[in-house]
């Protein structure tokens, strides 16, 4: 099964008659076409969004229709982790918390299932620890957003950086790397955010998940990108992301005036208006 995360960045594919696939195989082609993808590029992320949700509509249809009219055939169990992936996809996308007792609880089903594929259940398990990652992660953020972020460092440039000494401002925490290649590419519309909005009080601190301090200091450079950075060369295990349990970047967080962190999703578009919404309470 590919990764639907792929999806975010591309639209979908037309919604097919169901009506026209008269044997499991055939529909099962279908459903393995929507698994490969679309291939037309979306231009934002409201975009995305819509793509996602009417992506969703031929993906239920699809699956549910196959687990009705073939409810012994072994596939059921691959299109129910389709649509279940789906699911936590639309979520991510709608910056919504999904349902991770109802998920992991249906895992387990397709787990224990006896014609379960060994090919679908090693997808099972991988999703179901992927699911409990982010659950504790979703647990870790709901405790950090009830109180001020309490977060301060020594960048590298010997500045020290103390989030409870930027109360006032609106503040971006950002998890990135030179090798991540979203980070990168987001990285013109932070510079122009920060260019635009710095004087009226939003300041960024970076959090780099780089190993090579040189490499990450000439890019930062060369991208006008003049606010500080934490830096330890841990890559993954980077002491402030392993601490705050970020498993993905770009991580984009906002922080508000008292410290709390008020959006974990602006980018793109969305950045200058979460920020300039901050700055004006």
């Amino acid at each position: 099964m590919k990764t639907l995360l792929a999806f975010l960045l591309v639209a979908t594919v037309a919604v097919a008659d169901l009506s026209e696939f008269k044997t499991a195989d055939d529909l099962w082609k279908h459903i393995e076409k929507l698994q490969n993808g679309p291939e037309k590029k979306a231009e934002s992320q409201e975009e995305i969004r819509q793509i996602i949700r009417e992506f969703g509509k031929d993906v239920v249809a699809a699956t549910e229709e196959f687990e009705k009219h073939y409810p012994t055939d072994a596939r059921r169990w691959e299109s129910q982790l389709f649509r279940l992936e789906l699911t936590l996809l639309q979520a991510q996308v709608e910056e919504t918390t999904p349902d991770y007792a109802a998920a992991l609880k249906q895992l387990e089903s397709i787990i224990a299932a006896p014609d379960v594929s060994s090919y679908a259940k090693r997808q099972a398990r991988a999703m179901s620890r992927e699911l409990q990652s982010q659950q504790a992660a979703a647990a870790k953020m709901k405790d950090l957003q009830s109180k001020p972020l309490d977060l301060k460092f020594t960048a590298v440039d010997g500045k020290e950086v103390d989030l409870a000494k930027l109360r006032g401002k609106v503040v971006l925490v950002d998890f990135w790397a030179t090798w991540c290649g979203p980070c990168v590419r987001e990285v013109p519309n932070v510079v122009a955010t920060y260019q635009k909005y710095r004087e009226k009080g939003f300041e960024i601190v970076g959090i780099s998940l780089d190993k090579d301090k040189d490499r990450m200091r000439a890019f930062t450079e060369k991208s006008q990108m003049t606010w500080p950075q934490y830096f330890d060369g841990q890559v993954w295990e980077n002491a402030i992301s392993t601490r705050f349990e970020i498993h993905s970047i770009p991580t984009m967080w906002l922080v508000d005036k008292k410290g709390f962190v008020r959006n974990t999703g602006a980018r793109g578009g969305e950045l200058g208006a979460a920020v300039e919404k901050l700055l004006a309470e």
